[in-house]
């Protein structure tokens, strides 16, 4: 049996900072998750020393759209738990742009951003500088500045479940069951954050994001409705981390039982919390049209239009006529049509 993973998280009061257990202890995983974990852990640790080199190559700098997946206006109540689900303007056609993975220590740090308190060994251990891992150490605050540097911010919780578990409602982002080799939970026996993406049995079967579950919990910018139960612990915080890491067991994101979510302090820090971060669609690729429309990045940006499918359809032609002539929203329509 897999014995439980110990981190230490920070909590910050001024300048002073005091280590804190875990919040809360993961239940024990299930004899069908447990299986196999052994060898999962194995393959997965030698797909990762592959990983841990980035290439030299333009994949290191993709456009900003490159690393936005689109998801469609809607909403899903979640009667179970006493939540309605939901983002995007369903009556406008605006849909949201969210991260496709969590956030990197690479975008972390090429925007300027400082280490979070406690410096880097603390936050990065022994991975060193490999910017491929997700970002992890910072504030809610911190958090938000990141986000905001792009004209973005952090989901609500509505709009996270929205992400994560669709029309439909699912209770895990790739489908109805649990699977032990779809997240970087604690069955897995890493006992450490991986490169994002690494997971790719994980994704969303419609929008394609990646590390909704697992590898590190994720800011919200906002907390439950009054009564609804954290599978995390910490009910009556200011704050709120949803999705679990990989010192949590896999869990379902909502049931009976309650969310997938952690109250925490507002400046609480740890080395398994990070974030993603979404905007409206149609406000961000208004403000960014002309970025988007260098004729050298044509195919990519079609790219972009094609793997956001057909939802994104409706949206982008409403773009075309609210800015004639903007190349890259004819680019992106003519990708999604295909």
């Amino acid at each position: 049996m897999i014995g439980r993973m110990r981190c230490a998280h920070t909590r910050c009061s001024g300048e002073e900072q005091t280590l804190s257990p875990p919040l809360s202890q993961p239940s024990t995983p299930s004899r069908s998750l447990q299986a196999g974990a052994g060898w999962m852990a194995l393959l997965i640790g030698l797909s990762c020393l592959g990983a841990c080199s980035p290439p030299a190559s333009d994949a290191n700098n993709l456009l900003t759209i490159e690393r936005l997946a689109f998801v469609p206006a809607g909403a899903h109540n979640l009667w179970q738990v006493g939540i309605v689900a939901g983002g995007g303007d369903p009556e406008g056609g605006d849909g949201l742009l969210v991260d496709l993975f969590e956030v990197t220590w690479r975008e972390w740090l090429a925007a300027g951003m400082d280490v979070p308190l406690g410096g880097w060994d603390q936050w990065a251990g022994t991975q060193g500088a490999q910017g491929h891992l997700p970002a992890v150490g910072m504030d809610r605050a911190e958090a938000l500045e990141f986000a905001r540097l792009e004209q973005m911010r952090l989901p609500t919780v509505a709009e996270w479940f929205w992400c994560a578990s669709g029309s439909r409602g699912q209770p895990h982002p790739y489908g109805p069951r649990g699977m032990a080799s779809a997240a970087n939970t604690l069955e897995v026996g890493l006992g450490r954050s991986v490169a994002v993406g690494t997971f790719a049995s994980g994704r969303t079967p419609g929008s394609q994001l990646l590390d909704l579950e697992g590898n590190v919990w994720e800011w919200c910018l906002d907390q439950p409705p009054e009564g609804v139960a954290l599978l995390g612990g910490g009910e009556g915080h200011l704050a709120c981390a949803v999705g679990g890491s990989f010192l949590e067991t896999t869990q379902s994101l909502h049931g009976e039982q309650g969310i997938l979510a952690r109250g925490l302090d507002p400046r609480h820090r740890a080395v398994d919390l990070g974030l993603r971060r979404v905007c409206s669609a149609r406000r961000w690729l208004l403000e960014h049209g002309d970025d988007i429309s260098d004729p050298r990045f044509e195919a990519r940006v079609r790219g972009v239009g094609k793997r956001w499918g057909r939802p994104a359809v409706e949206m982008l032609r409403g773009l075309e006529e609210a800015a004639s002539g903007t190349l890259g929203f004819t680019w992106l329509r003519e990708g999604a049509e295909q």
